[in-house]
């Protein structure tokens, strides 16, 4: 054989040993995960007894979509939230406890307030794109907007469809605050005006299909492209949807066509039938939402977790601005308070048949959980890494184990929660450790009592005197048996535990205004200190700048500055400026009448 013949020979041979490796190496290489879908659906302000899957005695609000996802999967008996807004959805989008990023604040995030999730603590969606998810958010932000950054599409999520400060106006998407009024309805970056006078959940639905429809056609494009070119199978996006709904917080307002259901005639008080209206509009698009998954083919594949921020907030007092028609009866007061009407939220855990075991569904869990938890058990299921500096940082538990086996969770349950910290642990502040609770008072909330779903308010027992209280919770759920002066080592104990978790405890953030809607509405005003991708800023895709507005003032990514806001006293009617062209929206339901809480 001649030298060239033997060269040629043994490059044949070198190439195809390198081929028959290569071949064998991608054989042997064990697939990736197939990581779930993740969705993550959050009610506003609904009670126990506004519902019908926890069984409330007096319950009298008809949610069967609701309540057949709960027994469809696993409810969760004891699952704590805080008693408002903004922390609750802090521990959500975190897995940490407010009080690690100074967000447990006693009257919630205020409209224009300076107060955000700090950068340095990454949010769900910025943890899961290690893990190739695409995070989509719909509804209610409420975690702070000083600067773009952060707002959803600066803090991780692609897309964003709603508003950012605690409540705006289902209709006209407006909010009045200490003489202050704004609009607040965004795509991404943009002001969202073509949503001003429909109902909001018109909106949400929409954008929930939009968000499904161009996540299917993306895989199947990525598919038929690597058909196309013979390559490897291409791993399918795992999809994070965190739907934030706008009810039932208020303002109570029916939906369309703009009278109560026809499913709350027997509703008596006028005020909680229109609160029954709007839960039988959620309890459609829940129902909808996951129909949807179905449609395009999502859900078998798919991990939905619900639960409600805080508990329901009642009529507690005639003319207050947040008193609602929000039911937690028999537990005891509700939203704003620690008692358990307040801080003990409805919430279950379910999914489709490739993720969620057959053999739990319709199981109830007692296990201990805090809202952090959500959040923690979202970061398994998706694989997703936490940075380095942040590993040892997040509270939440892992308690996916439990919800798919019924034992405890990797480590153990959870044994404790801290339901609230604040002022150092010395007002304001409740623990519970196994069937223990305890508050820290006097001070344990807005008001006291319980409230039935008539509005009628049964007074709270009489206790002794003192700052604390203690209740057995597993055997006095209603909270009716202060026994902090029977178990005076245990108030010790449960005073100890609470203040150890100080180690890493901050002040709540400043929650002066900061951005009042100085042009007609409510918006970052401060320069972002780092950038965040282009992409997002420019908004959701080829739609964004039809739904803006008509005219093509509104397809401006922000409204431009020091443009009026005006009220036209003979109409009644909000005037904005946007872009040159003024802009008429429908009168308010109400002016402002001074300050507010700031209950959002």
């Amino acid at each position: 054989m001649s030298v060239q013949a033997l060269a040629l020979a043994l490059c044949v041979a070198i190439a195809v040993a390198v081929a028959a490796t290569t071949a064998t190496a991608n054989a042997a290489a064990p697939a990736a995960p197939r990581r779930p879908n993740v969705l993550m659906v959050v009610l506003d302000d609904v009670g126990r007894a506004d519902v019908g899957w926890p069984g409330a005695p007096d319950a009298d609000i008809p949610t069967p979509n609701l309540d057949k996802l709960a027994r469809s999967g696993v409810a969760l008996e004891n699952f704590y939230t805080q008693p408002v807004c903004s922390p609750t959805r802090f521990a959500l989008q975190t897995a940490r406890y407010p009080f690690r990023g100074g967000f447990q604040h006693l009257q919630t995030i205020r409209p224009g307030s300076g107060a955000a999730i700090p950068l340095s603590i990454s949010t769900l969606p910025e943890m899961l794109a290690s893990s190739n998810y695409s995070s989509h958010a719909i509804g209610k932000w409420h975690l702070g907007m000083p600067r773009w950054e952060n707002t959803p599409t600066g803090r991780g999520y692609q897309s964003h469809v709603g508003y950012l400060i605690g409540e705006t106006d289902y209709y006209n998407k407006t909010r009045c605050y200490n003489g202050d009024c704004g609009y607040d309805f965004w795509r991404d970056e943009r002001a969202f005006l073509a949503a001003n006078g429909t109902y909001s959940m018109n909106q949400y639905m929409s954008e929930m299909e939009r968000i499904l429809q161009e996540h299917t056609d993306h895989q199947a494009e990525a598919k038929a492209e690597a058909a196309s070119k013979s390559s490897a199978s291409v791993s399918e996006q795992p999809l994070f949807v965190y739907f934030a709904h706008q009810v039932a917080h208020t303002p109570l307002e029916n939906p369309p066509p703009g009278s109560p259901a026809a499913a709350c005639a027997k509703v008596i008080n006028a005020g909680r039938r229109t609160f029954c209206s709007m839960m039988v509009a959620v309890d459609a698009a829940v129902g909808r939402t996951v129909a949807l998954y179905e449609q395009y083919g999502l859900w078998e594949n798919t991990v939905l977790l619900l639960t409600s921020d805080n508990g329901g907030m009642p009529p507690y007092k005639k003319g207050a601005e947040h008193a609602s028609h929000g039911c937690n009866f028999p537990l005891r007061a509700g939203k704003a308070s620690l008692f358990e009407g307040g801080v003990r939220s409805v919430a279950f855990v379910t999914g489709g048949d490739a993720v969620f075991p057959a053999a739990r569904r319709g199981a109830v869990d007692r296990n201990l959980w805090h809202a952090v938890d959500f959040g923690a058990t979202v970061l398994s299921l998706g694989g997703a890494s936490v940075p380095a500096g942040e590993a040892g940082a997040l509270d939440g538990v892992d308690m996916w184990p439990t919800v798919v086996s019924g034992g405890s969770a990797v480590g153990g349950p959870r044994t404790e929660v801290p339901i609230n910290i604040f002022e150092w642990g010395f007002l304001y502040s409740a623990m519970r450790v196994g069937d223990w609770k305890f508050i820290e008072g006097p001070f344990t909330g807005l008001y006291d009592g319980y409230f039935k779903p008539s509005g009628e308010r049964v007074a709270p027992p009489a206790r002794p005197g003192g700052l604390a209280y203690l209740f057995n919770v597993t055997a006095d759920p209603t909270e009716q048996h202060d026994l902090h002066e029977q178990h005076p080592g245990v108030v010790k104990a449960m005073r100890a535990r609470l203040l150890s978790y100080l180690d890493d405890y901050h002040n709540p953030q400043p929650n002066n205004m900061t951005c009042p809607p100085f042009d007609g509405f409510w918006r970052p005003c401060l320069p972002d200190t780092r950038a965040h991708p282009a992409a997002q800023r420019a908004g959701a895709g080829a739609g964004a700048g039809a739904d803006a507005g008509a005219g093509g003032a509104a397809a401006e990514e922000r409204p431009a500055d020091g443009k009026a806001r005006a009220l036209d006293a003979s109409s009644g009617a909000w005037k904005l400026g946007f872009g040159g062209d003024t802009i008429g929206f429908p009168a308010l339901d109400r002016l402002p009448e001074g300050a507010t809480v700031g209950f959002d």
